[in-house]
């Protein structure tokens, strides 16, 4: 079982990093970092910082597709976020580009949350991968951390100037894909307060978050 993280900080898993990485910009296998991009956590901005392309897959693919030896020797790393508040973006950023017709055909967030979290109505819930629990894109099937360092959304500049200086990389972070809502605690009643807590209960375990 995976120890509940303690504090609000990043957690850095590889105990033996200390010195910035010499990295370049090439493709996945050459390159000496890899980036493990959970949906609704400022993976857009960060690959465009990085100049990669986008890519949505999970830690223990992108190590299959590296492969071991050269995945030991990259700095890999994440972020995770609240997720009462990536389910409330994940919301509105799929109303923005009408997903599965969420604007065209509105239904209220709380429904949406009981549809796609409780129900898995395959009308919303149509990517199983970017609704996953964000602890399950960073393990193997040991449950074992497969990267690095992860950050949070919450301390997201920090924890990029943290991850520049590792990869030697200059920061340039811009926010891309944010979407424009009130603070998320407001769009949720008890009924959605409970679902999200119940499908997000490892990572909200894991990562010590709270609503």
């Amino acid at each position: 079982m995976i120890k509940k993280i303690t504090d609000k900080t990043a957690i850095q898993i590889n105990s033996e990093l200390s010195e910035p990485r010499k990295t370049n910009q090439k493709d996945d296998a050459q390159r000496d970092f890899t980036f493990i991009h959970i949906n609704k956590n400022a993976g857009c901005s960060i690959e465009d910082a990085l100049g990669l392309k986008k890519a949505h897959k999970t830690a223990q693919v992108a190590r299959e597709q590296i492969g071991s030896e050269q995945w030991q020797n990259q700095f890999t790393f994440s972020f995770v976020r609240n997720p009462w508040d990536r389910v409330v973006s994940q919301y509105h950023y799929r109303l923005t580009i009408n997903k599965t017709n969420l604007a065209s055909d509105k239904i209220s967030f709380n429904d949406w949350v009981k549809l796609t979290y409780q129900n898995k109505d395959s009308v919303y819930y149509d990517k199983p991968l970017l609704f996953m629990q964000q602890i399950d894109w960073l393990v193997d099937a040991d449950s074992t951390i497969l990267v690095d360092f992860i950050g949070r959304f919450e301390n997201l500049e920090s924890d990029f100037r943290y991850v520049c200086k590792q990869i030697n990389h200059p920061y340039n972070l811009l926010h891309l894909n944010s979407t424009i809502h009130d603070n998320y605690k407001q769009y949720y009643n008890d009924e959605s307060v409970d679902i999200v807590r119940r499908y997000f209960i490892n990572d909200i375990r894991i990562f010590n978050y709270m609503f």
